[in-house]
């Protein structure tokens, strides 16, 4: 709120549901009348805002900021059983167990938003991956349509492979040879400079006639 100073971090407390009836505070209530019973939310609110832990050997000061006296806080500290102490420091188990809640309110909040981040980040993720493997599969493409029309990568084949279909279809080991001589010198180009793509279609295309047939011994019957 404005002009009133508090802090952004500063937050409402709840009291006990009819502590207004409660006998210590009933007690407070006779003994140090109703300003006491004011000094003694004000420090409740006091050991919210610091954590849970008040210093002792700062009564004075308390009293000071609360217009009270050390008087009225001491014995609200020590006669009441409204509060804890060690000698050092004094607390309110009340108290206590909201600022646990709170802290795992807090630290679930925490979590879900983390959840949360994590899922929006990795499904921006995901959506990179995947605008990059389709960046990738547009650059393949490109790049093997511009070595072949068809967008199929050829791999030339060797002079036994060659050798091996002519023979197995029928056609000589010397045909072979010179088919494979005649594409492998051009880098498997054809006369029009187009690029082989099916080395068998073209083999068999222009290659597989009469004149390169295998000749044939007629007394064993047998490919020679």
């Amino acid at each position: 709120m404005e002009g009133t100073g508090m802090s952004k971090d500063t937050y409402f407390f709840s009291h006990d549901y009819g502590a207004r009836n409660d006998p210590k505070l009933l007690k407070v209530l006779m003994k140090l009348g109703q300003a006491g019973k004011g000094t003694y939310w004000d420090l409740i609110e006091m050991l919210y805002e610091q954590g849970g832990k008040l210093q002792l050997s700062e009564i004075e000061s308390y009293a000071f900021a609360l217009h009270s006296d050390s008087t009225c806080i001491t014995s609200l500290i020590n006669d009441f059983e409204l509060f804890k102490n060690d000698g050092s420091l004094f607390w309110s188990e009340s108290v206590d167990r909201r600022l646990q809640v709170r802290a795992e309110k807090s630290q679930k909040a925490a979590n879900s938003a983390n959840k949360r981040w994590d899922k929006a980040g990795n499904y921006a993720n995901a959506l990179q991956t995947n605008s990059d493997s389709n960046a990738i599969k547009d650059i393949k493409g490109k790049n093997s349509k511009g070595k072949n029309n068809k967008g199929k990568v050829f791999t030339p084949p060797d002079i036994i492979e060659v050798k091996a279909y002519f023979i197995e279809n029928g056609f000589s080991e010397t045909a072979a040879i010179r088919a494979f001589k005649h594409y492998d010198t051009g880098n498997w180009h054809d006369t029009n400079g187009n690029q082989v793509i099916n080395w068998k279609q073209k083999l068999r295309t222009n290659w597989f006639t009469p004149e390169n047939q295998a000749p044939v011994h007629k007394e064993r019957g047998f490919v020679s």
